[in-house]
C-alpha cells in the first residue's frame, strides 16, 4: 500500500510541474461600469452608444487547460441600476453549417452557444443563464426555469453576437456601487469543422462549468465607462492573454527558420512557385508580427496562433514534396 501511495503522489506531482499551475480561486476580476444608456438588445454590439467605452474581456480558456488556440470569445458587460447587460461575440469560421434547433426552455447545453453564471455575494450556489447562436434561452441553477429575462443574437460571415439583459430583480439580492458578485462566461461549441475546443470558459475551470469558486469577481461601479480610459482597463484585463500570444508567435516565426531556406529553392521551380509563395508569405507575416511586440494587434496574434499547426503541416509537405523531387531530378 504504501508503494501504492508513493506512486500516487509522485504521479501527482509530476503533473502538477508538467502542467500549468489552476489556482482553487480565480484572480480575475471585471468592472460593471452604471451605463447611462442602456444597449439597444437587438444582438449587434458595434456602433450601439450603450457599449461605447465598456471593457472587452478575452482570452478563453479551454475546459481543464491552457487557452484555446481557436474560435476565440469576447465578453463585456455593465449595469444601470436595474439591469445587467451582457455582450458576448464569439468567433465561428463554422457558422454558415451551424443551424440551432433548441427553443426557449429547451436543452440548449446540448447545442452550440454560451452559458452565464451569476453568484450574488452571500449565496449559496448560483444562476445560470443559457444562450444558443439564435438567441433562444434557457434557466438553471437558481433561477431555474425563468425567461423573465431578454437575450438577442445575430450573424456574420465568421462569427455570431449574443446580448443578454438580466435584471437584478431576478437575483433577489440588493446590488450598490462597491458590491462584489462572482460571476463567468462559458461557451458550448458542437460544430467543429475547422477545429475548436468543445468546452471553453473566460475564468480558467478545472473540471466543470459549475465551480463557483473558480468564477471571476464582479465590480459594481458608479462611475460610467470612460472611452478614453477603456485601453488600461482592456490591458489589466487581457494582458496575461497577449503576452501568450505574443509568445506564441515568436516561437512560430522561430519555427519558420526550419522551412524558409527550402521554400525560397522551391519557389524557384514552375511546379512548387504558387505554394511556396504563399508560404512564405504567411512566414513573413508571423516575422512581422513577432517584431511589432506589444504594438502587435491581437486579432491579428490569434489568427496566426490559431493557423499555425496547419502552416507548419503545409510546409512540412511542400518541402519533402521539394526534396524528393530534387534528389531524383539529379
Amino acid at each position: 500500500m504504501g508503494v501504492l501511495v508513493g506512486r500516487v503522489i509522485l504521479a501527482l506531482v509530476v503533473l502538477a510541474v508538467s502542467e500549468p499551475a489552476m489556482a482553487a480561486e480565480s484572480t480575475l476580476e471585471y468592472p460593471l461600469y452604471r451605463v447611462t444608456v442602456a444597449p439597444l438588445l437587438d444582438g449587434k454590439i458595434e456602433g450601439d452608444p450603450g457599449w461605447q467605452g465598456v471593457p472587452v474581456a478575452t482570452g478563453f480558456f479551454r475546459l481543464g487547460g491552457g487557452y484555446t488556440a481557436a474560435k476565440q470569445t469576447e465578453v463585456r458587460a455593465a449595469w444601470d441600476g436595474r439591469v445587467i447587460y451582457i455582450g458576448i461575440h464569439c468567433e465561428e469560421p463554422d457558422i454558415a453549417v451551424i443551424e440551432p434547433t433548441g427553443k426557449d426552455g429547451g436543452e440548449l447545453w446540448a447545442e452550440d452557444g454560451v452559458e452565464i453564471f451569476v453568484r450574488p455575494e452571500g449565496v449559496a450556489g448560483f444562476h445560470q443563464f443559457i444562450v444558443n447562436t439564435a438567441g433562444a434561452r434557457r434557466a438553471a441553477g437558481l433561477s431555474d426555469g425563468t425567461l423573465e429575462w431578454q437575450a438577442a443574437a445575430s450573424r456574420s460571415a465568421d462569427a455570431y453576437t449574443l446580448e443578454v439583459a438580466l435584471p437584478l430583480a431576478l437575483f433577489g439580492q440588493p446590488v450598490q456601487a462597491g458590491s462584489v458578485w462572482r460571476g463567468n462566461f462559458c461557451r458550448n461549441i458542437f460544430t467543429t469543422q475547422s477545429g475548436g475546443d468543445r468546452f471553453t470558459t473566460w475564468a480558467p475551470l478545472a473540471a466543470s462549468f459549475h465551480e463557483w469558486e473558480r468564477f471571476a469577481r464582479w465590480h459594481f461601479r458608479a462611475e460610467p465607462p470612460d472611452p478614453a480610459a477603456v485601453r488600461p482597463v482592456e490591458a489589466r484585463l487581457n494582458g496575461a492573454y497577449r503576452a501568450h500570444l505574443r509568445a506564441e508567435a515568436a516561437r512560430l516565426s522561430r519555427r519558420g527558420n526550419e522551412y524558409l531556406p527550402v521554400l525560397r529553392k522551391a519557389m524557384r521551380v514552375p511546379r512548387f512557385q504558387d505554394q511556396a509563395a504563399r508560404l512564405i508569405g504567411e512566414w513573413e507575416e508571423a516575422a512581422r508580427l513577432r517584431r511589432m511586440g506589444r504594438l502587435a494587434p491581437a486579432y491579428e496574434l490569434r489568427r496566426a496562433v490559431a493557423t499555425s499547426e496547419r502552416l507548419v503541416e503545409r510546409s512540412f509537405a511542400l518541402k519533402y514534396d521539394y526534396l524528393f523531387w530534387e534528389l531524383f531530378e539529379e
